[in-house]
């Protein structure tokens, strides 16, 4: 029975979204699929580690460090973050796709898996993402400077999977994130374009340049510009607030595509504004996750203040008997893997 039929956590076979989905890519998503129905290790550790130019292993080695464990997913972007201080030409920034993935290439050779999100620069203007500027439909009717500018940044963004997936990496792909949200150039448009968009970029990754080494992460607080099951393979949303509770009603609905779930970013308090440290506990929150969203199968901490290395009892949250970690992968999960590089179909 596939998973779209019978709901997530469900058992049975999982249809990827992509037809030609390699077997390591399959095997993951399978994986993932299977968590909700588990009493133990269910919850895979997540947390990402920045952007370009500032793009390292620090936070996780701290974490490392600090707990013993290492976390199960790491969260990458090709692009730089909004606080990085880039001048001249970078400001029209490329995907730096060379400098992260040797990083992901590293933790995946470990046994740990990697997602990527993109920060992506307006097409319109070269601005950063949070420059809102633009129409979504010019990118996909009209042969303009901005469409041009956008097509070479998803040809590069392909090449940096593309490189990924001959190293054998699958990658839980999160593009346009937070969609639901006006604070990007993709987000809060009308909902028939953006899913248009997305429809085009997973055509574009998948057939034209056939990369088969993906999971594909829709992510919004709301279902509104979900594309479709045959080009997303799970569902998330962001999530910065202390309690998980909260997002239940948004969990609920997400639910209703019968994907598996996940917080694709996680931070206690605020998403901005942070200048005191959080001092947060994380110690319960895999406990608060299973009684509020169960089904939730990984969680991404952001980073700076909000990270599992900037705060309390880390070490308490990835002992928990919930919790995967990537000890815990490279012993169930990765044995079922095809390492080898993947050939392209």
């Amino acid at each position: 029975m596939l998973l779209s039929l019978a709901g997530p956590g469900r058992g049975g076979d999982v249809a990827p979204a992509d037809a030609s989905a390699s077997a390591s890519t399959r095997a993951v998503l399978q994986y993932l699929a299977s968590l909700p129905q588990r009493t133990e290790k269910k919850l895979l550790s997540g947390q990402f580690v920045s952007g370009y130019p500032e793009v390292t292993l620090a936070t996780v080695e701290k974490i490392h460090k600090e707990t013993g464990e290492w976390v199960a997913l790491l969260g990458f972007d090709y692009y730089a973050p909004k606080s990085a201080r880039l001048v001249g030409l970078e400001e029209r920034k490329p995907a730096r796709w060379e400098v992260v993935n040797p990083l992901i290439k590293a933790h995946w050779k470990e046994g740990g898996l990697a997602t990527i999100n993109l920060h992506m620069t307006n097409p319109w203007t070269g601005n950063n993402a949070w420059d809102k500027t633009g129409d979504l439909a010019e990118l996909m009717t009209a042969d303009t400077g901005a469409s041009r500018f956008y097509r070479r940044q998803l040809a590069m963004i392909a090449d940096g999977l593309d490189d990924l997936q001959k190293a054998g990496v699958v990658v839980l792909f999160r593009p346009f994130h937070e969609i639901n949200g006006g604070w990007f150039w993709w987000g809060a448009k009308d909902p028939e374009t953006t899913k248009r968009l997305w429809r085009a970029m997973f055509q574009y990754l998948t057939v034209e340049r056939r990369l088969h080494n993906l999971i594909w992460v829709y992510n919004s607080r709301t279902m509104l510009h979900y594309p479709g099951d045959d080009c997303a393979d799970m569902t998330s949303f962001d999530l910065y607030h202390d309690d998980p509770a909260m997002a239940k009603q948004a969990y609920d609905e997400a639910l209703t595509a019968r994907k598996p779930f996940a917080l694709g970013e996680y931070g206690p308090g605020r998403a901005t504004k942070v200048t005191a440290p959080l001092d947060y506990d994380y110690g319960p929150f895999a406990q608060r996750i299973g009684a509020s969203i169960p089904q939730t199968v990984y969680f991404l901490c952001w980073s700076g203040p909000w990270g599992l290395d900037a705060n309390r009892n880390a070490g308490r949250l990835l002992n928990d008997p919930l919790v995967v970690n990537r000890d815990d992968l490279q012993r169930d999960l990765f044995p079922k893997l095809s390492i080898a590089p993947m050939e392209k179909r």
